[in-house]
């Protein structure tokens, strides 16, 4: 219930023309009034314009988005709690970030691909993100999208693992990975 009522506010103020620090804001107050205690949401809020290739960005306590121009990377971290917690009065609380995207790419992902761990079992972390889209750079942006996915989705598979009611065949992960990519 609280996600399905974080994407109906979300769309309601998306629509409305909010800029991505309105938009957490005004999602963060309703959602503060009406989640249950103890639930938050972390989000990443964007608008590209595809005319003036100009990017906005707010984060409210989520992984850092990532701007790579050739082997360079910018992280756009949170500048404030996630979703929920306390109510605020000024959308300044959310960081708003404007860039071009200048023949770039920005990625928005969960931390199911920063707490991967590697073979120490460690956490490949931010860096092991920015390493993983490095060696999987393509001219294709889904390409590149789909391998670094695919890596990640067979370090995080759960071997050995039986859980009732879940197919043999089927694969359990660690954590969800959803990551998305905007560029040329």
């Amino acid at each position: 219930m609280v996600m399905a009522k974080a994407i109906t506010l979300f769309k309601i103020f998306s629509r409305l023309k909010f800029k991505p620090n309105e938009i957490l804001l005004e999602m963060n107050n309703d959602l503060n009034e009406t989640n249950p205690p103890g639930t938050f949401i972390t989000s990443i809020v964007g608008c590209y314009n595809i005319k003036t290739d100009i990017i906005e960005i707010a984060n409210a306590g989520h992984q850092p988005a990532l701007l790579r121009k050739g082997k360079d990377f910018v992280e756009y971290s949170s500048s404030s709690t996630p979703l929920a917690i306390v109510k605020h009065k000024n959308e300044n609380v959310y960081k708003l970030d404007t860039f071009k995207l200048d023949g770039g790419r920005i990625y928005c992902f969960t931390d199911g691909f920063s707490e991967c761990m590697d073979e120490n079992k460690n956490e490949i972390g931010i860096d092991g993100v920015k390493k993983l889209l490095l060696n999987h750079q393509n001219s294709s942006l889904q390409k590149e999208l789909e391998n670094s996915t695919e890596e990640i989705r067979l370090k995080s598979l759960k071997k050995d693992y039986k859980e009732t009611g879940i197919k043999a065949n089927n694969d359990i992960l660690d954590d969800d990975l959803t990551i998305i990519g905007i560029g040329h």
